[in-house]
C-alpha cells in the first residue's frame, strides 16, 4: 500500500516567516510578575525585527528508521523559495538525493501532487510571533539549560486553526528568543507521535530562525513509518510584507 500523500511532504517543515507590529496580549497577563512579562515582551520584540525576513533556500535531510531504530533510508536536498509582491511563496525543488540516487524529478512530482499540503505544513506560527500573542496561553517560566546555556523555559499553548500547539519556549537571560519545541493536539489520525523543535539565532541576527528538527511515528493499516529530519533556511531577504506560505 502506498504512503498517504501527506507523507511525501511532511518531513519538509519550516516555520513561516514575516513581520507584524508588536502586540502585548493575554500571554503576559498569565505570567506571575512584571520581570517575567518584561522578558517575554523583549523576546517578542526581538523576533518582530526578523518576521519580515524570509529564506530563499531550504536545505534538508530526512530519514526513516527500522523497528530497531537504525536508519534504513535517507534523503537530502534543497528547495528554493520565491515571493511575489503580496508575499506569497512559490516552492521549487532544486535537487534531491535518496539513498545515493538522484531523486530530484520524483520529489518534484510528489511536491506537485501535494503542494497545498506542503504549503500548509510550512506555515507554522512561532510562539514569539507578534500575531500569536493574543491567543497564546503562557505559564510562568522555570530556569533550565538549552544546549549548555542558562535559559528561562516557558510552557505554552497556542491555538492554530483547528489544532493547538503545545510545548515550551526558551528565552535567554537577557530576553533573546532561543527556540521552542512542541507537538500538536489533536494529532492527525495516522500520526502516533510528533515533535518539532526550532532553534532561533541569538547572534548576529537575533530572532532569525536557524534550524528545524523533527521526529514522528505514524501507522496506517499494515504500514508503519518512523523517522525525522532537519532543515536549514538559507540566503535571507527582507520583504515589504509578511511571507505567506499558506495558500
Amino acid at each position: 500500500m502506498g504512503k498517504p500523500a501527506i507523507f511525501h511532504t511532511f518531513p519538509l517543515l519550516v516555520v513561516s516567516i514575516g513581520k507584524v507590529f508588536f502586540l502585548i496580549g493575554v500571554a503576559e497577563k498569565l505570567l506571575a510578575n512584571p520581570g517575567e512579562q518584561s522578558l517575554w515582551q523583549k523576546a517578542v520584540q526581538i523576533r518582530s525585527e526578523e518576521e519580515q525576513t524570509a529564506p530563499l533556500r531550504l536545505r534538508y535531510v530526512q530519514y526513516q528508521l527500522d523497528p530497531a531504530g537504525k536508519e534504513k533510508s535517507r534523503e537530502e536536498g534543497m528547495w528554493a523559495f520565491t515571493y511575489d509582491t503580496a508575499g506569497k511563496v512559490t516552492i521549487q525543488v532544486v535537487e534531491a538525493v535518496k539513498d545515493g540516487e538522484d531523486y530530484t524529478e520524483e520529489r518534484k512530482r510528489r511536491l506537485n501532487r501535494s503542494r497545498s499540503n506542503t504549503n500548509r505544513m510550512l506555515d507554522i506560527l512561532t510562539p514569539f510571533d507578534a500575531e500569536a500573542q493574543t491567543g497564546l496561553t503562557l505559564k510562568p517560566p522555570v530556569r533550565t539549560q538549552f544546549e549548555g546555556k542558562p535559559v528561562w523555559e516557558y510552557p505554552f499553548e497556542l491555538p492554530r486553526q483547528d489544532i493547538r500547539l503545545i510545548g515550551v519556549a526558551w528565552v535567554d537571560l537577557i530576553g533573546k528568543p532561543v527556540g521552542f519545541r512542541y507537538t500538536i493536539h489533536p494529532l492527525p489520525w495516522f500520526i502516533d507521535r510528533m515533535e518539532i523543535q526550532v532553534k532561533i539565532s541569538t547572534d548576529p541576527f537575533p530572532g532569525r530562525l536557524q534550524e528545524l528538527e523533527y521526529s514522528f511515528a505514524a501507522s496506517f493499516l499494515f504500514f508503519n513509518w518512523v523517522g525525522g529530519g532537519k532543515a536549514w533556511p538559507e540566503e535571507w531577504v527582507r520583504l515589504p510584507v509578511k511571507p505567506k506560505f499558506n495558500p
